[in-house]
């Protein structure tokens, strides 16, 4: 079970009314509604025991791929929501969630902006210590449900929405395992159909948002009967299909941070 969204600067983001009412509870399903301020960072990490075979150099490396990605990129007015993908993705809180405080106004006096900017290092500095707690625990879940967390992004939004998937590409589910079937050019069309036809899912489902799937420092995913250019292939028919833009399908922190600045 993950543990609560750190409380330290929530504070701040209650005071904006920010966070859902159910975000502190597993009955959660969906990502906080925050008003289109800054960017709303959605940073998913999947915890699958195949995915974290490296053990701790793994989690290593993602966290100084997210330190790369998102810590060092969040700004004033932005949101973060750090989410565990395993067998409750669908339900599981948020491991952390917060807003970086607003800038203030240029009239307010120095001790009012001096105590947003130590709002701000605070909130990155304990978004990152969630992060890298989380892939620090990495292994412990049998399934990769990563539609279920794909199901909790905001439908539809207009805001600067990133999420950043760190995981193998994978789906594994009692009801959808690509580590069973095999992803080839002749199944694709009707294995992405299934996850079109899910419950909720449109042209437009996730219209807005921005996706980069990190994956692990290391080369297996020929475990799921697929290569990465078939994993990536399925990955955008899916994601495009649903109005969202795959912007990266790498392990590589410099291709990803490249395809973050286009």
């Amino acid at each position: 079970m993950l543990q609560k969204p750190h409380t330290t600067v929530l504070a701040v983001a209650l005071a904006a009314g920010l966070l859902s009412a159910g975000c502190n509870s597993v009955a959660a399903t969906a990502v906080a509604t925050a008003p289109a301020v800054g960017t709303r960072w959605v940073v998913m990490v999947d915890g699958s025991q195949s995915v974290c075979a490296a053990g701790g150099s793994q989690a290593a490396f993602w966290a100084d791929a997210a330190g790369r990605l998102v810590f060092d990129r969040v700004s004033r007015g932005d949101t973060i929501s750090i989410l565990r993908l395993g067998s409750a993705s669908a339900f599981d809180a948020p491991a952390f969630e917060a807003r970086v405080p607003i800038a203030a106004p240029g009239f307010v006096g120095a001790d009012v902006e001096m105590k947003a900017r130590v709002d701000t290092r605070r909130v990155k500095a304990e978004a990152a210590a969630a992060f890298k707690e989380l892939v620090s625990r990495c292994g412990r879940e049998r399934w990769s449900r990563l539609l279920d967390g794909l199901d909790r992004l905001p439908k539809r939004t207009t805001a600067n929405l990133q999420v950043l998937v760190f995981t193998d590409g994978v789906e594994s589910t009692p009801d959808f395992d690509l580590e069973r079937v095999a992803l080839t050019a002749e199944t694709m069309d009707a294995l992405a159909g299934r996850v079109l036809a899910r419950p909720g899912w449109g042209p437009d489902r996730l219209r807005g948002a921005r996706v980069t799937f990190v994956l692990p420092r290391f080369e297996h995913l020929d475990r799921a009967g697929a290569d990465k250019v078939l994993l990536e292939a399925f990955w955008r028919r899916v994601l495009e299909s649903a109005g969202a833009r795959l912007a990266s399908f790498d392990n590589s922190i410099l291709a990803a941070d490249d395809d973050q600045q286009s």
